[in-house]
């Protein structure tokens, strides 16, 4: 029950998790955890690791995942790149996991929520020969400016200068949907990292704690509304999963039966060679508990399968 689409406030505030568990060095200790597993994932095709594998330049192949990643994140940005002397310089006008965090009012994004980027991107790069580079003045607007070069052949100002005259790539806000199903995996690394680390009740501790600060709009929505709203979350989740078809509902008066004949996310992971971890179905069974919970409706989950087919029931809390 979190989309890839809203993933990023979990995001936040797992580091804050962290942060408030050992402070901003058990923060890094994860971002570095994030950079060798996530991003230096071999087995994906899709990380940036394996990007900078298949090309015969890493350089380029660096510039390939990011064309792609940022068109799945519709990003407002734009990029200098010199083919020749292999660097580019970079505007992200409206960074959109900084830019969704600021449009949340009801729950505060972790402080150096930005400072994940060079944190996991930096170390993976410098072992192909780039050199990266983030000004992050701005961040505070979700707003940054990047430089990206081969080590050792850092481009002038005035060179930087002269490729913004004539080469100049641009992918606008408007251009892309927001779907980027690589966050799912992400989730899954968090929550694996959570449990290996601290263990499987802090998975359900975390969990929890997101979903009573980041859902409470839509936990106040169910409580006033009652099981319609309910339903209409779930529609609308599998709908932004692109799985519709796989979700089945019954709706009456006093109970809601749910049953779902597969996860897509599961899909979407073992598509790119990705295992997930034991604790993915708990996006499903610690986040509609915590729901229900505070919104004084009974769940009951009756099964969830090694394909993520799963049935549930929940009901008025006063039947």
């Amino acid at each position: 029950m979190i989309s890839c689409t809203e993933f990023v406030p979990l995001y936040s505030d797992f580091f804050k998790h962290l942060d408030k568990i050992g402070g901003h060095a058990e923060v890094e200790k994860y971002w570095a955890y994030v950079s060798e597993h996530r991003l230096g994932d071999k087995n994906n095709p899709l990380t940036l690791i394996s990007f900078l594998e298949r090309a015969e330049i890493p350089f380029f192949g660096a510039r390939d995942y990011w064309a792609l990643t940022l068109k799945e994140e519709k990003s407002d940005y734009v990029t200098a790149i010199d083919m020749e002397k292999r660097f580019s310089s970079s505007h992200m006008r409206r960074c959109p996991s900084k830019g969704k965090l600021l449009e949340i009012t009801h729950n505060e994004p972790y402080y150096d929520y930005c400072g994940h980027c060079e944190a996991i991107f930096k170390p993976l790069l410098a072992k192909y020969g780039l050199t990266y580079e983030m000004d992050l003045t701005h961040c505070d607007q979700a707003e940054c400016k990047s430089l990206l070069f081969e080590t050792g052949n850092r481009p002038t100002d005035g060179e930087i200068a002269a490729v913004w005259e004539k080469q100049v790539d641009e992918i606008r806000l408007d251009d892309n949907e927001y779907y980027h199903p690589g966050f799912h995996i992400s989730c899954d690394i968090a929550l694996r990292y959570c449990g290996l680390t601290y263990g499987d009740d802090e998975v359900v501790k975390f969990l929890g704690e997101h979903t009573r600060a980041y859902y409470a709009p839509r936990i106040n929505d169910i409580r006033e509304r009652g099981l319609p709203a309910l339903a209409d979350w779930l529609t609308e989740y599998y709908k932004i999963e692109r799985a519709s078809d796989r979700l089945h509902t019954e709706l009456s008066e006093d109970v809601l039966r749910v049953t779902v004949s597969s996860d897509p996310v599961l899909d979407f992971m073992r598509s790119v060679n990705h295992v997930p971890s034991k604790y993915h179905r708990e996006r499903t069974r610690t986040v509609l508990a915590s729901v229900c919970k505070k919104a004084d409706l009974c769940f009951e989950l009756h099964y969830y399968n090694e394909n993520g087919g799963t049935a549930f029931t929940v009901s008025r809390g006063d039947v």
